[in-house]
């Protein structure tokens, strides 16, 4: 029977995490059988991309709720359905007989331990961490070592980290043994698809008329989920202090879905109006090169997170050509070199930010030499083959114990 891998997550959201798997996903195709499992009312692009493929794929029960939770009883609730979400999805992948395959699965290990401790007994179960687990007691941390050594111990639990600094903040939670296992495949891009998106027909003006862009105002793009740790809060407090001396800069946020309401009435509170825009992804279009050609209506790329790997969403930006400012947190600072590849604030900083901003909006030669190194950087370190060729060589090591 040929050998198969099962990749797997409990999510439909759309974001780095996926991007990655996708790419892993297009290379491990050609050597094994896969097979997708994922939650009902999965996005159709997502879907569209396994039938280009030829990937086989299943749906199972109740996705996890990622939604914002302002209240205990919201808290309570979410956490309910990532347990029930959890529980259909293990049922899932154990109706199935594994003996000719090896999972890979998207659960973090601090908190789905049971989950991950069940599958790891039927077969090996691969995970892959893109950033710390944050700052937390040394109560907890004691906990969250005790889980991962467990898993680690059974030879069938494998970790794969997509930067380094997540892998350096891995090695505080299992053995020096395990470190040593543990393969970096990295978030990265496909260097042949960046330079299709630039080389195909694209009319700037055409896109900014459709979203009501107007002309002769430098648009300052962030993709992403609109979301805390994006340093959504920081962004909107450097626009507010930019606009109110200029009028020439234009903010772009594409976001999966809008914010709630609350959230919602918190943007209107810092009074950019015009100057900042929200656009959905899905409004510009249903697959992924839609949204990468929509990075080229931008002059400069600003993501000012607090919590990130390497995001894709800022690799993708470099690869376009675009001069990029982030923050100097987890993997970041492994795509941008300050002044060199791009410019770096710390998170939370939002006179450093406005300088940063209205630094690379002014001149035109920091922007075209960032942009320029930028690109060649990411294009020569980020190869998303590469990363994948690396997981493949694990899943064969194990293909042959299972």
């Amino acid at each position: 029977m040929k050998k198969s891998i099962i990749y797997a997550w409990n999510y439909i959201e759309w974001g780095g995490a996926q991007i990655y798997v996708l790419a892993l996903i297009r290379e491990a195709r050609k050597y094994y059988d896969i097979l997708v499992v994922m939650p009902h009312e999965s996005r159709n692009d997502l879907i569209g991309f396994f039938d280009e493929l030829g990937v086989k794929y299943e749906f199972y029960g109740q996705k996890t709720d990622l939604d914002a939770a302002g209240t205990l009883r919201r808290k309570l609730q979410r956490h309910w359905r990532k347990i029930r979400s959890e529980v259909a999805l293990v049922r899932h992948l154990l109706s199935k007989d594994l003996t000719n395959s090896i999972l890979h699965i998207d659960l973090p290990p601090q908190q789905s331990f049971i989950a991950l401790a069940r599958l790891s007994r039927y077969t090996h179960v691969f995970i892959t961490m893109h950033n710390s687990l944050g700052k937390f007691s040394r109560w907890r941390e004691l906990i969250w070592t005790a889980k991962l050594r467990l898993l680690t111990r059974t030879g069938r639990f494998h970790i794969f980290c997509s930067n380094n600094h997540a892998k350096e903040y891995m090695s505080h939670f299992v053995s020096p043994s395990v470190v040593k296992r543990i393969m970096v495949t990295r978030t990265a891009i496909n260097p042949e698809k960046m330079k299709n998106v630039l080389v195909a027909p694209f009319d700037k003006r055409t896109v900014r008329k459709r979203f009501d862009l107007p002309d002769g105002k430098t648009i300052v793009l962030t993709v992403g989920q609109f979301v805390d740790r994006k340093g959504r809060w920081t962004c909107l407090e450097a626009i507010r202090n930019i606009c109110r001396t200029r009028r020439d800069i234009l903010f772009l946020w594409v976001m999966p879905k809008f914010p709630m309401d609350f959230d919602r009435a918190k943007v209107d509170e810092f009074g950019v109006g015009k100057h900042f825009k929200m656009i959905l992804s899905s409004d510009i279009g249903n697959s992924r090169n839609e949204i990468l050609q929509f990075f080229r209506v931008a002059d400069v790329y600003l993501l000012p997170s607090f919590v990130e790997g390497v995001p894709i969403s800022l690799l993708e930006a470099m690869a376009l050509g675009l001069p990029c400012i982030s923050t100097n947190v987890y993997g970041i600072p492994e795509a941008i070199k300050s002044g060199e590849t791009g410019l770096l604030v710390n998170p939370g900083d939002v006179s450093a930010l406005k300088k940063a901003i209205t630094t690379m909006v002014d001149n035109s030669v920091l922007r075209e030499k960032l942009a320029r190194r930028g690109q060649s950087f990411v294009l020569s370190k980020f190869d998303e083959r590469v990363a994948a060729e690396i997981a493949i060589n694990e899943y064969r090591k194990h293909l042959r114990t299972t």
